[in-house]
């Protein structure tokens, strides 16, 4: 048996859950190789160590005050729409924004595919070196919503 294949059934070895002839080779394999020794001794030494997690009880009624909540419904039965208005105005508010999203990468992605690298250059070297800088990028920026020239 090699080191891998071992290896792989320390666990099950140490929980008693081989059978016998496995049992009989990992054990043979452990008296004769100290360096699955000291692996096992690490696991077990692991195992031992690590405390056992409490069981912990679920809440028999924690279906019905999900279902509650999820609803709006209090333990009195009065209804509260609260809870139902705040996640309306959630949804809504990203599907605006997905929707804008949407749209202004469409334009910005048009708006790329339509002007180039020289056009941008050009303009700005133009922009540079006229009398009033400030008119022309204005006209760029668009107050009539056109692309630059």
């Amino acid at each position: 048996m090699n080191h891998l294949h071992t290896i792989d059934l320390f666990l099950d070895y140490s929980q008693g859950r081989l059978s016998d002839s496995d049992r009989a080779l990992v054990e043979a394999h452990l008296a004769a190789c100290p360096s699955c020794q000291d692996s096992y001794a690490f696991l077990r030494k692991a195992i031992n160590e690590a405390a056992p997690a409490p069981f912990l009880q679920p809440d028999p009624h924690l279906p019905t005050r999900i279902r509650a909540i999820a609803t709006g419904i209090t333990e009195g039965g009065a209804r509260v729409w609260m809870p139902a208005l705040r996640w309306s105005a959630i949804s809504l508010g990203l599907s605006v924004a997905v929707v804008l999203g949407i749209a202004l990468g469409s334009g910005l992605s048009r708006a790329a595919a339509t002007t180039t690298t020289e056009d941008v250059v050009s303009y700005f070297a133009t922009s540079i070196t006229s009398a009033d800088p400030g008119d022309q990028w204005s006209s760029a920026v668009g107050t009539n919503g056109e692309d630059m020239p």
